[in-house]
């Protein structure tokens, strides 16, 4: 399987973060087998993974470049949220509202 081939490449002499990598993985599979996300709740999913990795990763260089990456998962969020709003009618601050008050 690809996650298997991409695993191991990774992770070789990780230690615990290959670990953590491998537990995302098998969630990945578990997703891929199981219920049917939608693009926004995949942007959602990998959002907390990025951020699980960037607590956990030892290395300087490598938190750096999964800041990056959660950061534009956020920015690409915040597109598709701000679509939805004007697909969806409302002004933007009665969306944001039902959004606190209902999260997904």
């Amino acid at each position: 399987m690809l996650h298997q081939g991409l695993y191991q490449a990774d992770t070789t002499g990780a230690g615990s973060s290959g670990d953590a990598m491998a537990a995302m993985l098998d969630q990945g599979d578990e997703l891929e087998q199981g219920a049917e996300l939608s693009p926004v709740e995949h942007l959602r999913a990998a959002i907390e993974h990025a951020q699980a990795a960037l607590i956990s990763e030892p290395d300087d260089q490598d938190s750096q470049m999964l800041a990056k990456i959660v950061q534009g998962l956020y920015q690409i969020l915040a597109g598709r949220q701000a679509a939805d709003d004007r697909a969806g009618g409302g002004s933007p601050d009665q969306l944001r509202a039902l959004r606190r008050a209902y999260p997904a």
